[in-house]
């Protein structure tokens, strides 16, 4: 077995707390959503840290860029066009915070919050579709609902599950015109569709890992799922489950597609593992532990890819780790 795909380039402690989330600007910035509610702004290029945005007052979940629309608050018209990023980022403080950012020479100078969207309850996920010009938020409250994204004004409420128990919408995803949530509890993932938000299908007794990036699309047909010490691949044009990979002890619970036959997954144990899924046969081809600090050595929370060889994930200290990919 080749033992040199992933080769550490770097490792960068940014803070004392749990890094939740990564979010990449431009190829250049890196943003990271702590667990104590804050964004760390980290400039990949000369590698120093920008600065610290503290408007959470709990953990942030996830963190999107959206496109920037200069029509949204405007009073002055050329107010905005100082401003190059807007992000959103979700907190389990219940809020939705969206920041307009102002760049120069790779590095953030100043952001302006501008609004924050208070919840009723913990903020799992939040994502951006394009072609509707909407905004998607799942949460702790069994509820999804759906916002404006030119004013930020809510839509549509939804709930999705009973309200007797205690269940929580962990995780959405968009997927060839339709909705995919998920619910750790629950042990259920429901497609709905993206117009009316109705029930299309549903799908019982499958344990999905509560973490934001445990759902993954393969390619157009098929879903990557991090189980409870399982690979789970889903047809999502039949919407059936095509084979379930047992891995013992271990949970994988963040995902990066390389190409049409390999990704790597990161565990919460604090492995990187690297597949090739081919005619319905998964092989694992390396495995590299991602911790620095044997003791705090637990959840790759997130793996994005960085430039065109590299590939950054978050650690459990605190830390990012930066590696060259030879595959």
């Amino acid at each position: 077995m080749k033992n040199n795909y992933l080769i550490k380039q770097n490792t960068i402690y940014l803070s004392n707390e749990q890094i939740n989330c990564l979010l990449l600007l431009n190829n250049n910035i890196l943003l990271c959503g702590i667990s104590d509610g804050c964004i760390i702004l980290y400039n990949l290029i000369n590698y120093f840290k920008i600065m610290s945005i503290k408007e959470h007052t709990d953990g942030i979940n996830y963190l999107i860029q959206i496109p920037f629309n200069n029509k949204i608050n405007n009073n002055n018209n050329n107010y905005f066009n100082y401003f190059n990023y807007k992000i959103i980022s979700c907190s389990t403080d219940s809020y939705l915070n969206i920041y307009s950012l102002k760049a120069n020479n790779y590095t953030i100078i100043s952001y302006i919050i501008e609004k924050k969207i208070f919840n009723n309850s913990p903020i799992n996920k939040i994502l951006y579709i394009v072609n509707k010009n909407i905004l998607i938020s799942c949460s702790s409250d069994k509820k999804i609902k759906v916002y404006d994204n030119n004013n930020y004004e809510i839509i549509t409420n939804i709930n999705l599950f009973n309200l007797n128990n205690s269940y929580e919408i962990n995780n959405i995803l968009e997927i060839n015109n339709e909705i995919l949530i998920s619910s750790y509890k629950e042990k259920s993932i429901k497609f709905l569709n993206i117009n009316t938000f109705q029930t299309l299908k549903t799908i019982d007794n499958i344990v999905i890992n509560a973490y934001q990036n445990s759902l993954v699309l393969f390619n157009d047909n098929i879903l990557i799922i991090g189980s409870v010490q399982k690979i789970i691949f889903l047809n999502v044009i039949t919407k059936r489950i095509i084979k379930i990979f047992k891995i013992h002890y271990r949970h994988p619970i963040s995902f990066l597609i390389i190409d049409n036959k390999h990704f790597l997954t990161g565990e919460k144990e604090g492995k990187i593992k690297y597949y090739k899924y081919y005619g319905n046969e998964l092989k694992k081809l390396y495995e590299y532990d991602n911790y620095n600090n044997i003791i705090n050595a637990k959840e790759v929370s997130s793996i994005i890819k960085f430039e065109n060889n590299k590939i950054i994930t978050s650690c459990y200290d605190g830390s990012i780790n930066i590696y060259n990919m030879n595959f």
